[in-house]
């Protein structure tokens, strides 16, 4: 969220500098103050894709997934880190440069924030949350995104044809809906990605989530009537966000 902010206050100005050059160059008094705000832009932008600008220091304990660790980790908060990220491929953890633990309010902004990932593949996430299953397989989900993008893989596209005019509404606060499984996942399409892949994993590690509606009779009709829940799943499945033994154990479940 912070990232995406950032993008739009540093291309606001890169745009509003260049509109205005002429009339900021009377009012500053010359064009080295405009080449500043050019330069401020230019750093914000790199900050948001090069990577948090602020990371904590290395911390002293190891992932055994050879993810680097950072910030002030007990040595149970990295075990436990490790134990989490079992659930992935090698595939998907390659896609993560680094996991902090990383209290810095300014860091996130709203308060609601539990974590974040940068479209770097950086992951911090909040003491309180570290060792949260769904907020970290979220943060996960956001890392491999980020990585099928910068290999030019059509996911995205694909994704957004099956959702369909779905985000930024203000539906009903009851969910699964639309082929969404919570409120979060309205936000936004990258939400609604991280969102199903937190919820299926927690669904096939027997955890609480949002499937359980799935089994209850006044929503199962409706939900399994929408064809976009399993044509979903089936693109997590095709650009390997889950596993085949996953899938198949997913299945195995009955939801749908």
């Amino acid at each position: 969220m912070v990232a995406n902010a950032l993008i739009v206050a540093a291309i606001t100005l890169a745009v509003s500098v260049f509109v205005f050059r002429k009339t900021l160059i009377e009012i500053l008094g010359g064009k080295g103050l405009v080449a500043i705000l050019y330069l401020i832009a230019l750093l914000l932008i790199l900050a948001v894709f090069g990577g948090c600008a602020f990371l904590p220091a290395e911390s002293v304990y190891k992932s055994r997934h050879k993810i680097l660790l950072r910030g002030q980790l007990t040595e149970y908060q990295a075990r436990e880190l490790d134990f989490l990220l079992d659930i992935f491929s090698p595939k998907v953890l390659q896609s993560i440069k680094s996991i902090s633990l990383n209290d810095d309010f300014h860091h996130y902004g709203p308060k609601y924030i539990s974590g974040e990932c940068h479209f770097s593949g950086d992951i911090c996430l909040k003491s309180k949350y570290v060792n949260d299953s769904g907020t970290l397989w979220h943060e996960v989900a956001h890392a491999y995104h980020y990585e099928l993008n910068r290999l030019g893989r059509n996911f995205e596209k694909e994704w957004l044809r099956v959702a369909g005019d779905v985000y930024g509404k203000d539906s009903p606060d009851w969910f699964p809906q639309n082929g969404l499984l919570t409120k979060y996942s309205e936000k936004e399409y990258m939400e609604d990605i991280a969102e199903w892949v937190s919820e299926f994993y927690q669904a096939i590690a027997d955890r609480p989530t949002a499937f359980s509606k799935f089994y209850d009779w006044p929503f199962r009709p409706s939900i399994n009537s929408d064809p976009r829940y399993k044509a979903k799943l089936e693109l997590l499945r095709k650009y390997e966000f889950i596993t085949e033994d996953d899938y198949r154990r997913f299945i195995a479940l009955d939801i749908f």
